[in-house]
């Protein structure tokens, strides 16, 4: 039998999570890393507040930073729904206080950028119906 212990380890103080996306988001502006550290400070007032139930980390906010180092042309709103993406499905509350701890950072995004893609899903759900039809035509021959 294998026992395993944990250890909780807190979010780093604003001048190091500052350091730690400077590492590994170089070329970045400080300016926007520093509104990056705001913004996941809000979130995770939010956890403690108990209005939201994911602690977001500093793996989120390096994932985003690191976004912004490789695809610098790339809107913020993109690398922001490269983290996100799974929370585009959550409740509309969890999705709005996401929006609005970007916005208070003093990030430009759009409150639709957390909306699920109910498009994409009804042409996912019509693909999927030809493709059954065309099995069926298939078995009768």
């Amino acid at each position: 039998m294998r026992v395993r212990g944990s250890h909780a380890i807190d979010n780093p103080d604003v001048a190091s999570e500052m350091a730690l996306l400077r590492a590994y988001a170089p070329s970045v502006p400080t300016e926007t890393l520093s509104r990056l550290t705001r913004a996941f400070s809000h979130l995770r007032q939010l956890v403690d507040e108990g209005h939201l139930s994911y602690p977001y980390s500093s793996r989120e906010a390096i994932a985003i930073a690191r976004h912004l180092e490789r695809f610098p042309g790339e809107p913020f709103e993109e690398a922001l729904r490269n983290v996100f993406a799974f929370d585009v499905w959550s409740d509309s509350t969890v999705r709005e206080s996401i929006v609005a701890a970007f916005k208070r950072s003093g990030f430009r995004v759009s409150n639709s950028f957390m909306q699920p893609p109910v498009e994409l899903f009804e042409y996912d759900h019509r693909v999927r119906a030809r493709a059954r039809v065309v099995v069926r035509v298939r078995t009768l021959r």
